[in-house]
């Protein structure tokens, strides 16, 4: 379906959150890192007060980070809640 069984790096989707230009053999150490408590979702304000939610995971040297719009914290999913830094 569109993809090479070689590729270098993926786009890793997971709900909301797009992960790009993840190495391949990354993937699978990623998503264990997100969903067992080893990633960090934080709150990010830029300039003139943009704000947005920021879904970071390390997977040996490599960092890999998704952004998004901000969500109040009853809105997040229990695997969220569980990543985000107080």
């Amino acid at each position: 379906m569109g993809g090479e069984s070689d590729a270098e790096s993926v786009r890793v989707l997971l709900d909301d959150w797009t992960f790009e230009q993840v190495a391949a053999a990354d993937v699978g150490p990623l998503l264990t890192r997100v969903f067992s408590g080893q990633a960090t979702l934080r709150k990010r304000t830029s300039l003139f007060f943009s704000c947005s939610h920021l879904l970071e995971a390390r997977v040996g040297s490599s960092a890999y980070s998704a952004g998004r719009d901000p969500r109040p914290q009853d809105e997040l999913a229990p695997w969220e809640r569980a990543l985000t830094a107080v």
